[in-house]
C-alpha cells in the first residue's frame, strides 16, 4: 500500500529494510512482491542493495521482481557484470527469460554474458595459469588418493570417502582435468548458491560462519567446515549476511605441481587401488 500510495526511492527503501534475518520466507517474499509493484526505474536498484542479507528463498523471490522490468533486468545484469553478484545467482532458467526479453539490447546483452560463461577471479588468474599445464600431465593416482584424503576429505565425499559438507565430486571425472584444477584453485569463479558462505551474528554477540543448510519459518542452520550444525532461531539473530565466496578457501596451490597432477588423475577415474 506504501508503494501504491508514493511510488518513490525512499518509501522502496522502508520496505527492503524490514527484510531482517528475523523474517520469515514468506514475509520477505511479501515485501518483495509489494516492491516489484513500483514503476521507478531506480527500484532494481534498491533490491539489489540488499542482496547480502537476503537468504537463499529470499533471493529467488529478489530475482523474479527484477526480471519483471526491463530497467530493473539491466541493473541486474550490471551488477552481475561487476562481479557484485556472481554468475550463479542466475539460474538456467532466468538466463533464457532474459534472452528471450523483447528488448532486443538486452536479450543480446544477457546471451553474449551467458556465453562468455564464469571468468576467473581476478586475483587467482595468474595461479590457474601457472598450473593449468598440469591437466595434461598423468599423474600417480595412488599418491592422489592421499592427497584427496589429506586435504579435500574433509569437505567433499568421492569414492565413498569424506564429507558431505562440500558438493559431492562423484562424477567429476567426466569433467576436463582443465576445469577440475581451476576450480581446485579458484574456487569463487563459480560459486553454487548453496555452497556460499554465510555469517551469522546473534544477540549473545556469537559469530557463526559456514554454509546455510536449511531454513524454516523460525530458525536457521548453518554447516561449519568441521561439519558441525547450528541451529538458530531467528529471533535470536541480529545479522545474517552471504558473501559471493565460497566456502572452499584458496590457496592450493601449496600442494605443488606433483601433488597436483596426482590429485587431477585420481579424481578423473583413472584405476587406482
Amino acid at each position: 500500500a506504501l508503494i501504491q500510495l508514493e511510488d518513490s526511492e525512499a518509501n522502496v527503501t522502508t520496505v527492503l529494510r524490514q527484510i531482517t534475518p528475523a523474517s520469515t520466507p514468506a514475509l520477505a517474499r511479501g515485501f518483495l512482491e509489494a516492491v516489484g509493484n513500483s514503476r521507478n526505474a531506480e527500484t532494481g536498484l534498491g533490491i539489489l542493495r540488499a542482496w547480502k542479507n537476503y537468504t537463499p528463498a529470499a533471493r529467488r523471490s529478489a530475482t523474479s521482481q527484477l526480471l519483471r522490468r526491463g530497467e530493473w533486468s539491466g541493473s541486474l545484469l550490471d551488477a552481475v557484470e561487476k562481479g557484485e553478484l556472481l554468475h550463479s545467482e542466475l539460474g538456467p532458467q532466468q538466463w533464457q527469460q532474459l534472452r528471450q526479453s523483447r528488448n532486443a539490447s538486452l536479450a543480446k546483452r544477457a546471451a553474449d554474458m551467458q556465453n562468455s560463461g564464469i571468468r576467473p577471479t581476478a586475483d587467482r588468474e595468474e595461479v590457474v595459469k601457472k598450473f593449468l599445464p598440469v591437466a595434461g600431465k598423468t599423474g600417480n593416482p595412488t599418491r592422489g588418493k592421499e592427497v584427496y584424503a589429506a586435504n579435500c576429505a574433509v569437505c567433499h565425499k568421492f569414492d565413498g570417502v569424506g564429507q558431505n559438507i562440500g558438493p559431492d565430486l562423484s562424477g567429476i571425472g567426466a569433467r576436463p582435468k582443465s576445469e577440475i584444477v581451476a576450480e581446485i584453485l579458484d574456487p569463487n569463479r563459480s560459486v553454487e548458491a548453496n555452497y556460499r558462505l554465510w555469517n551469522a551474528t546473534t544477540k549473545d554477540g556469537e559469530t557463526f560462519a559456514g554454509r546455510l543448510d536449511g531454513e524454516t519459518t523460525t530458525s536457521i542452520e548453518l554447516l561449519d567446515l568441521t561439519g558441525q550444525r547450528h541451529p538458530l532461531q531467528r529471533s535470536a539473530l541480529t545479522s545474517l549476511e552471504s558473501s559471493n565466496q565460497s566456502i572452499m578457501p584458496v590457496g592450493f596451490e601449496s600442494l605443488g605441481e606433483s601433488d597436483m597432477s596426482a590429485l587431477l588423475e585420481y579424481l578423473s577415474g583413472s584405476k587406482h587401488p
